[in-house]
């Protein structure tokens, strides 16, 4: 189930390379959209794979960990599409060199952004707060709700 998340990289298209431009267009999002990318961000990184099933690493000799693996399926939500799309489905090995890419650039301060790959996720959360409400629980239970609805949309259709 790959839904087309067309915001998200419409978003991510219109701010590439530059992290600065990627904050000014998040600033711009209403509310809902704003919650809206966030629960794309969630949907998009899960199917690249669910965080409770990381992928093995040789050079940790070890399987990411559910926060590891969600940072990186995160770093590969915020390369875009295309990058994103290679990812979905992908086994172990490809995972494993995305993974090294995403050390790589940590190390190096930048890699397809002209510095770290913004924190998507985070960023709609952040401006959300920041604009609209300082209840964390507000926007979460928004985008719980929408994850919802989603899921309940989905088990319709099938």
């Amino acid at each position: 189930m790959t839904r087309a998340y067309a915001r998200l990289w419409e978003l991510l298209d219109a701010s590439m390379p530059d992290p600065n431009r990627f904050d000014a267009l998040v600033a711009e999002q209403s509310a809902d959209q704003l919650v809206e990318l966030y629960a794309d961000v969630i949907d998009a990184s899960a199917e690249v794979r669910v965080k409770w099933e990381g992928p093995y690493i040789p050079e940790l000799d070890a399987c990411l960990s559910e926060d590891s693996c969600e940072d990186l399926t995160d770093w590969i939500v915020g390369q875009g599409h295309d990058y994103w799309s290679r990812a979905c489905g992908a086994d172990d090995e490809a995972l494993a060199a995305m993974w090294q890419e995403s050390v790589r650039e940590r190390e190096a301060g930048r890699g397809r952004w002209t510095a770290r790959t913004p924190p998507i996720g985070p960023k709609f959360f952040s401006s959300y707060a920041r604009r609209f409400d300082n209840d964390d629980g507000q926007f979460l239970e928004a985008v719980e709700a929408e994850l919802d609805a989603r899921a309940q949309a989905l088990a319709e259709d099938e």
